[in-house]
């Protein structure tokens, strides 16, 4: 059974014939091993079921608005008063 496969399983509830493994390595031990990989992936090595990856952009953009809400764009996040709205009541 692929990792692909026994996660697959889990995820649907169905037997499977080991738990999915994954694990998370830190960036230094990372290095520190890449010579004893040999090229080799850390899922590969390991026998983990479960890649990481990261396919988003984790830039924030303060000026980001939604399309089609009104008002004053820069500030569409703050609460009513933070705006000063309460003055003009």
């Amino acid at each position: 059974m692929t990792g692909k496969e026994r996660i697959q399983r889990i995820l649907r509830r169905e037997p499977v014939d080991r738990i999915g493994l994954y694990e998370h390595f830190w960036p230094d031990t990372e290095k520190a091993w890449a010579d004893t990989l040999r090229g080799q992936s850390f899922e590969d090595c390991f026998g983990l079921d479960i890649q990481e990856s990261w396919p988003l952009n984790l830039v924030i953009d303060l000026d980001f608005c939604a399309s089609g809400s009104s008002g004053n764009r820069r500030n569409h996040h703050l609460s009513g008063w933070q705006r000063g709205d309460h003055a003009a009541a």
